[in-house]
């Protein structure tokens, strides 16, 4: 039951084929504090308080939507902010040193070459919803991107850039560390 989860909650929707989120919509969900990121044009990471959490619920039966739970706390959300400290200190004790590979940011589309700019965008990225398939696709498109490393726990990196078809090689944050540099 939702309700007992303090933090939250992180969900995929997938949407029915005939009924893709519209941006009135999208913005409908932001204002009831639900962190909503893109991935595909019917699929979705959306996220929140248990409260944002109660609401999409009852907004997927309503419009056909199919849940999956993601993660017991809601990533790419505000709803983490008020996990602040934790979370910082998180990332501090995993970023120990500045990248030995060129990096970009999810977010910003440019390169982070210190520890401190890592862990600032790490912080702003499990905090703040952002479009998946735009990222992905700026990053081939835009900057030569042809390998991307999955973090997170999850397939939505493999299934935005499957959705773009870029032929863009996407590998686990395990196994990254067997390849060589490109």
């Amino acid at each position: 039951i939702v309700e007992q989860r303090p933090g939250g909650l992180a969900l995929i929707v997938i949407l029915p084929r005939a009924r893709p989120l519209d941006p009135a919509s999208a913005e409908e969900l932001r204002a009831r504090g639900v962190g909503c990121s893109p991935i595909s044009n019917r699929m979705l990471n959306l996220s929140g308080s248990p409260q944002a959490i109660s609401y999409l619920r009852e907004l997927a039966v309503q419009r056909g939507w199919r849940l999956w739970t993601l993660a017991n706390f809601p990533t790419h959300s505000p709803a983490l902010n008020q996990h602040a400290q934790e979370l910082r200190l998180g990332i501090q004790a995993g970023v120990q040193a500045p990248p030995r590979h060129k990096l970009l940011s999810s977010r910003s589309l440019q390169p982070l070459t210190t520890i401190e700019q890592v862990r600032d965008d790490l912080e702003l990225l499990v905090t703040s919803s952002y479009d998946w398939s735009g990222t992905v696709s700026c990053l081939a498109r835009q900057h030569g991107v042809t390998r991307l490393i999955n973090v997170g726990p999850c397939i939505t990196l493999r299934v935005a850039t499957n959705h773009l078809d870029l032929g863009i090689e996407v590998i686990d944050a395990g196994e990254a560390l067997k390849v060589p540099a490109a």
